[in-house]
């Protein structure tokens, strides 16, 4: 981390620092989180380094979206981008899935529909 403090503007000195982080392992997560940390301060633009660390620390936080939501609203708050805002979507989709929440709601309208249906089709045949 040394190198890349002393040229923060250097990217090819972030990725030189990060890409070997990224192959590291889970014992490589703390000093992950501080590069993607501190290599977001003067690229704050390169958002898919935002949901790289907003993953890892939904991973490192044992699953928790409010730690993975929290990255990806302060990286919403620097770079405006729809990418962005589908990958945090595509998260949270990711923990109501993990919910049982999505399947409930979906047999729940799925039997709603067909009795709706099923009762439009008899008043339609009863009227004809």
């Amino acid at each position: 981390m040394h190198t890349a403090k002393a040229k923060p503007w250097d990217f090819d000195v972030w990725m030189a620092l990060i890409q070997p982080l990224e192959k590291g392992g889970e014992g490589a997560y703390d000093d992950l989180r501080e590069a993607y940390k501190e290599f977001l301060t003067h690229f704050p633009l390169c958002y898919g380094y935002w949901d790289k660390l907003a993953r890892l620390e939904r991973e490192m936080q044992g699953g928790s979206f409010a730690a993975a939501s929290a990255v990806f609203e302060q990286g919403l708050g620097e770079v405006k981008c729809w990418e962005l805002f589908l990958k945090y979507c595509t998260c949270a989709v990711q923990q109501v899935r993990h919910a049982s929440y999505l399947h409930t709601t979906y047999i729940h309208n799925t039997h709603a529909h067909t009795h709706t249906k099923h009762t439009l089709k008899l008043s339609m045949s009863a009227s004809n």
